[in-house]
């Protein structure tokens, strides 16, 4: 429903900016002309599906609080996909800072969560797998968005 109201404000846009010649143009450049590219631009959400079930898991067997320290592993998992992936280079501080996450999340999992009766093994491994998860289609969807040429509306 809220992709169905996106795709209408969208087509809005493109309207106002170009006019109906230019909605059909792009409508048949995104089904068409370029039906490989809007497919990729799909993997991210299937993705994205899998990680919010695993971050449910993770809910599920952990209390709130591990869970949303836990989820900051995000940064750092981010971080490691993205220079792997696109061959980036960090600073230094930037390295330090996502030390620091790492320490602080690990500080606060170290005693376990003794305020859930979940099993925080399988609660923290959902969380963690969610995060590489999130950060694989993070960095996925930069690189389809610096490769394909579809403007802001059409994505």
């Amino acid at each position: 429903s809220s992709e169905i109201i996106k795709m209408g404000c969208s087509a809005f846009a493109i309207v106002l900016s170009g006019g109906r010649a230019e909605l059909k143009s792009s409508v048949s450049r995104v089904f068409y002309s370029e039906f490989r590219a809007t497919l990729l631009m799909g993997i991210p959400g299937g993705i994205y599906l899998l990680q919010n079930y695993l971050f449910f898991v993770g809910l599920t067997h952990l209390s709130a609080t591990l869970y949303q320290v836990s989820k900051q592993l995000a940064i750092v998992t981010t971080a490691i996909v993205w220079i792997f992936w696109l061959h980036k280079r960090i600073s230094v501080e930037k390295w330090l800072s996502i030390l620091a996450v790492l320490v602080g999340v690990s500080i606060v999992s170290i005693e376990g969560d003794v305020g859930v009766h979940g099993n925080f093994f399988i609660g923290l491994s959902a969380v963690v797998m969610a995060c590489f998860l999130s950060s694989i289609a993070s960095v996925y969807t930069e690189a389809q968005i610096k490769t394909v040429s579809f403007t802001i509306w059409e994505r």
